[in-house]
């Protein structure tokens, strides 16, 4: 299964059954998924934007992962993710268990979670996929004691947010940690004729990416038949001419002439 990338990034949320992933996407976008307080209500991934700022980034549900579930195609969703939310149901007994059997069958896989993406050099097709902790439901009975009960059986060196997906604790800590967490800068574009440059809808590139970068973006024409580009923003006076190896910033104007 293949759902095609939108947005700055791509972030996945993943967990057991009824851990609340379906309400956190609800919450986060304008996408209307099955919410209900019974498990295995989400059949199929199912996309949502969240907005941050000016900038929107792809949010996907997915189906619940236990000892006996987990469907192939999670594997190739969760290597094309820029980053995961793994979620954890702090409102039940059952939330600690099933969180690691989620660990389980990927660990028993070569589609692993970490804090940090990467590919292992030494063992061909074994991947790392950036990961956050997503602790739900802490507006429950005992789900304090649960979270504390989770450090201890289930240490995990993700980043953690603690959340409240019905009640909304939490919620927009938990939206711009995602955003920061892709890593991406911002690029407004201006017509060479315009005034003003565009910034409704910024154009985004990783972090230390280049003006080409940015020209491709916009089409493979532009990028192909690149002379120079103007830039104002960080580290330049305002209109400087620039190469295509330039370096952007967050926030930077970009005129390209071709």
């Amino acid at each position: 299964m293949s759902i095609p990338r939108q947005g700055a990034g791509t972030c996945l949320i993943i967990g057991g059954p009824n851990a609340g992933k379906s309400r956190l996407l609800a919450s986060l976008t304008r996408a209307t998924p099955e919410v209900a307080p019974y498990p295995y209500t989400t059949r199929t991934p199912l996309p949502g934007m969240m907005a941050w700022e000016d900038c929107v980034v792809q949010l996907i549900d997915t189906p619940p992962i236990t000892d006996d579930l987990f469907e192939p195609y999670m594997q190739g969703l969760i290597r094309g993710a820029d980053v995961v939310l793994l979620m954890v149901d702090l409102g039940s007994d059952e939330g600690i268990e099933q969180c690691q059997s989620v660990l389980n069958r990927l660990n028993a896989t070569k589609t692993r979670l970490a804090k940090a993406s990467s590919l292992d050099e030494e063992d061909v097709g074994l991947s790392f996929t950036q990961t956050m902790l997503v602790a739900n439901k802490i507006d429950l009975p005992d789900a304090a004691d649960r979270l504390a009960m989770l450090h201890e059986f289930v240490p995990l060196d993700f980043p953690e947010h603690v959340i409240s997906a019905e009640q909304g604790t939490g919620m927009e800590e938990l939206r711009t940690a995602v955003f920061r967490a892709l890593d991406v800068v911002r690029v407004y574009s201006k017509n060479p004729k315009a005034k003003e440059p565009d910034r409704e809808r910024p154009f985004t590139v990783r972090r230390g990416q280049s003006v080409l970068d940015v020209a491709e973006q916009i089409h493979k024409d532009v990028a192909a038949n690149f002379k120079f580009a103007r830039v104002w923003g960080h580290g330049v006076h305002d209109g400087t001419p620039v190469k295509g190896d330039h370096i952007v910033h967050d926030k930077d104007v970009v005129e390209i002439h071709a």
